[in-house]
Parts: C-alpha cells; structure tokens; sequence
C-alpha cells in the first residue's frame, strides 16, 4: 500500500471533511532545450484508455514524454504522520510487540517539553509504514494541471482552505496531479 504525506493540519481538515483535493507536482516538469520550465506553450493530454498522460508542444505531434500519477482511481493510500513507540496503553494499535503506537498530532499542550516515546524520539512520516496508520483516502478522480493562483473559492475550499495556501504557492506555476479523495475510516 502507497503512504501520501500531509502537514498536520491538513490531516486534521480531511478527517473533518474540509478537504477532499491535493495536488501533487508532476515529476519530471517539462523543459525547453535550455532547461527552463515550459508553462504556456505546451499541453497535457490524457492518453485515452491509460491512466497516463503526455506532454505536447502545439508544433510538434509526437509526444516528449509521459508522465503517471501516482496514485490511481480506486486505489485506497495511508495518510503519513508523525509516530513513536508509546510507552502507556492509550488504546491505539499496537506494534508486534504489543507497544502502543503514539500519533504527535494528538500530543495536547499537556505534553508540552515532555516526549512519551519509548524510543526516545518521533518517527519521521516519511518512514512510517503502512500497519501503523490510521487514516486513509481513496482517490476518486485524477486530472492535471498548470497550477495558477488565486484558485477559485471552491477549489480553495476543496484544498482545505487557508490553511492550504503556503503549500500551493510553492507549486504555483507548475504542473501538478489533482487528486480528488474521500477520507476512509479507520482500519
């Protein structure tokens, strides 16, 4: 199973409902020869059938390369987050060890200065795996895009709102996957 990484509270906005859209940057970006991103003069196609797309100079008929989301429609992904080995029983899952698994997003301002880790330390998202997870999405719908700020209202609403502005402006001007997602419960 795939992991997707969230900020902490864009986590909290899709277990709430209020988001239900990410964009991810497509990975590589189109160049020209000189190696500066192409924005205007290029399209992006769907390949029909595939759940591939191309990008396509309007001169040019062939295709320079293609380029698939990773994450595809049907396909059920584990939200990545911040996680220890706890050392009390706190009613959470528990590794094969019978530990509890502790989530930094619940740590309340009465953790404040303490670490209830066993380990000592969180564990990064990124290296979370997926039997510690407790939340998930199922992607309903891929397109793809030039990502151009301001978003309409209703696409700000969907990304979380605000509080999801500082992530899309550093993609502002790229091509991106949106993914449209529902939240999945707990497993």
């Amino acid at each position: 199973m795939k992991g997707i990484l969230f900020k902490p509270d864009m986590i909290k906005a899709i277990v709430e409902g209020r988001k239900t859209v990410t964009r991810r940057v497509i990975k590589p970006q189109p160049t020209n020869r000189y190696h500066s991103p192409i924005q205007a003069s290029i399209y992006l196609i769907q390949l029909t059938g595939t759940d591939a797309w191309g990008f396509q100079r309007p001169s040019c008929a062939d295709l320079p390369f293609l380029v698939k989301p990773r994450y595809q429609v049907g396909e059920t992904v584990y939200i990545k987050e911040a996680y220890c080995r706890s050392c009390y029983d706190d009613g959470l899952k528990t590794d094969s060890g019978g530990i509890c698994i502790c989530y930094r997003a619940d740590m309340g301002p009465q953790w404040k200065g303490a670490n209830p880790c066993v380990e000592g330390k969180w564990s990064s998202p990124m290296m979370m795996p997926a039997w510690a997870a407790r939340h998930f999405i199922k992607i309903l719908k891929n397109s793809a895009e030039l990502l151009k700020l301001p978003l309409p209202a209703e696409e700000l609403r969907l990304e979380g709102g605000n509080a999801a502005l500082p992530m899309l402006e550093k993609r502002n001007r790229l091509w991106v996957f949106r993914h449209e997602f529902e939240y999945q419960e707990e497993r």
